[in-house]
């Protein structure tokens, strides 16, 4: 066995026996020849045979069973001992080695009880006896005496050494597979977040492609029967569905990966704009499963507050989600949203029963009461960015009612200088050019239909490297480019855009569309030292991509609702 071998219970009581077999057969026999007292050599040597031999029986009754019988007859012969040498042979110093060597062999079983309790009552017992002269001592002379304590005290010392030895080398051999375990786990875990950035561009790519498939037949499906028309919102549930489900698992990924430790600049948000198209959302799915959805938006809220804007989307949507998933068909979903002293305040309540022993369990990743609809990911998920926001989210249940409540600081921001107001996007960017860079074919045909939607030139490339070109002499107003290329990437192009003397100064805002969750903006912008860039992360919906452009470019057509 090396040293950092993890040692057996086994081998250790194997080990022991035939050690204290050999000092029964040398020591032992030792302070026979001092007192020549008969007795003792005898039993010194039935000791030396039972020892050597009892290793043998674990086969034939158990370890267990085994190591009861050791223990048993070795308490009886210290405490024979204990009676025959009197108190001067110390023969308590071996309490320490009998206390240590049962943790050891009995750890993590309630057997360990028993060789504890033997070794406390036995030196109850001698001490007692010491006191009230039960039973009387051999009679030494001094030097004899003083021999006998000697040998006591070298066994009990080297019982002892060799117990804190085996402690040692169990604890070193922990230690390295624990070590190897961090480590195969750490490996692990890159294996699965690079096969997770590998693979979410083929994954979130075609999923974003059915979203926009599903929103164009929403947005024309008065024209179709009642029957499309059904399958039209079943289309869109799966598609916002499916899309909820990639979003929180690369969410988590990123979280596991260390990647989700820090939120994205705060921005200047509509609070209401951002509810309604969360809700919106769920409202479609709601409608399919017959849940009835009761909104309550507190008006005495700002109109604008500043907050990362996806962490916003991704608390509300979720949220939102969560309740709808768990409300039976027929009953009532509530989500609520309101102030309180300077914290902002989202909660969801629908009938059902959490039991309390799992109102945190839901917060852990893959744990959920509703396993037909939910995967459990949405609430640590939550849970995380309530942290990263100096807020909590908790779960509570009240009467017949479950509520999940979410509170964060509230910071009130000043309007933007363009008034936003209600407007309608069709038509609404008319004059401006947008310059849309994508390989995949459905995905320029979604942005070419919904830019033209909105009434601005739409120019589609297939890749970036004509695109210097393109952007010098058509001047875009807005670059809509994929991170992932062939021949020269997103970022490349958005570097070249930088460095070129012909469009360095133009300074046009670039959004990225990115299936990749592992990239940020921050990395991005100190990549390339541009500043003006977004990201459009796939699976979007046409209202996050409009939310993008209005951003940049302000609506020719808009009503505004006046105030003064």
């Amino acid at each position: 066995m090396s040293l950092i071998s993890s040692p057996t219970s086994e081998s250790v009581f194997r080990r022991i026996c035939y050690l204290i077999s050999a000092l029964s057969l040398t020591l032992g026999l030792y302070v026979y020849s001092i007192l020549e007292y008969e007795p003792i050599k005898y039993i010194e040597i039935t000791f030396g045979v039972f020892f050597l031999l009892l290793p043998y029986l674990t086969k034939k009754i158990g370890l267990y069973l085994n190591i009861s019988i050791f223990f048993v007859v070795l308490h009886g012969a210290l405490c024979f001992y204990g009676i025959l040498l009197g108190p001067s042979s110390e023969i308590s110093t071996l309490v320490a080695f009998l206390l240590g060597v049962a943790v050891f062999l009995l750890r993590g079983k309630k057997l360990v009880i028993f060789p504890v309790v033997l070794a406390i009552g036995m030196l109850v017992f001698l001490e007692l006896n010491y006191y009230h002269s039960w039973f009387t001592p051999l009679p030494m002379a001094y030097k004899t005496a003083i021999k006998v304590r000697w040998v006591v005290i070298f066994t009990a010392a080297g019982l002892s050494g060799v117990t804190i030895f085996y402690f040692v080398k169990r604890w070193v051999a922990e230690i390295e597979k624990n070590k190897k375990m961090a480590q195969q786990l750490f490996e692990a875990n890159v294996y699965k977040t690079n096969f997770l950035r590998e693979t979410s561009h083929e994954l979130r790519t075609p999923l974003s492609n059915i979203m926009g498939i599903a929103e164009f037949f929403n947005l024309h499906k008065n024209n179709f029967s009642d029957e499309v028309k059904q399958e039209v919102d079943n289309l869109l549930e799966s598609a916002h569905l499916a899309a909820e489900l990639v979003n929180n698992h690369l969410d988590l990924a990123r979280i596991e990966a260390g990647k989700y430790n820090d939120l994205h600049p705060p921005e200047t948000v509509n609070l209401k704009f951002v509810f309604d198209n969360c809700i919106g959302m769920q409202r479609v799915i709601a409608n399919a499963r017959k849940v009835k959805l009761e909104i309550s938006y507190d008006k005495t809220l700002p109109d604008y507050i500043s907050i990362d804007k996806l962490a916003l989307y991704t608390i509300i949507n979720n949220l939102s989600s969560n309740v709808v998933k768990h409300t039976g068909q027929n009953n009532i979903a509530q989500v609520k949203i309101y102030q309180e002293c300077e914290r902002l305040i989202i909660e969801t309540k629908n009938a059902g029963y959490i039991a309390p022993d799992k109102l945190n369990d839901i917060f852990k990743p893959f744990v959920s009461t509703n396993q037909k609809n939910s995967t459990g990911l949405g609430l640590p998920i939550i849970k995380h960015i309530a942290r990263l926001m100096d807020g909590d989210v908790y779960a509570y249940v009240l009467g017949e009612f479950v509520i999940f409540r979410f509170e964060m600081p509230l910071i009130v921001a000043e309007a933007p200088i363009v008034k936003q107001g209600l407007q309608e996007i069709k038509g609404a960017l008319q004059g401006y050019k947008i310059l849309c860079i994508d390989d995949d074919h459905m995905s320029r045909s979604r942005l070419e239909r919904n830019i033209k939607h909105t009434g601005a030139k739409c120019i589609m490339l297939e890749d970036a490297l004509s695109a210097i070109e393109v952007v010098r002499t058509e001047m875009p107003n807005v670059i809509i480019c994929d991170m992932t290329l062939p021949q020269l990437s997103g970022v490349d192009f958005a570097t070249q855009l930088k460095q070129s003397p012909y469009t360095a100064q133009l300074r046009v805002p670039i959004i990225f569309l990115s299936a990749d969750v592992f990239s940020n903006v921050g990395s991005i912008k100190q990549e390339t030292g541009l500043d003006e860039i977004e990201f459009l992360r796939k699976p979007y919906s046409d209202l996050d991509l409009y939310s993008l452009l209005t951003k940049y470019l302000v609506p020719v057509r808009i009503i505004v609702r006046d105030f003064a």
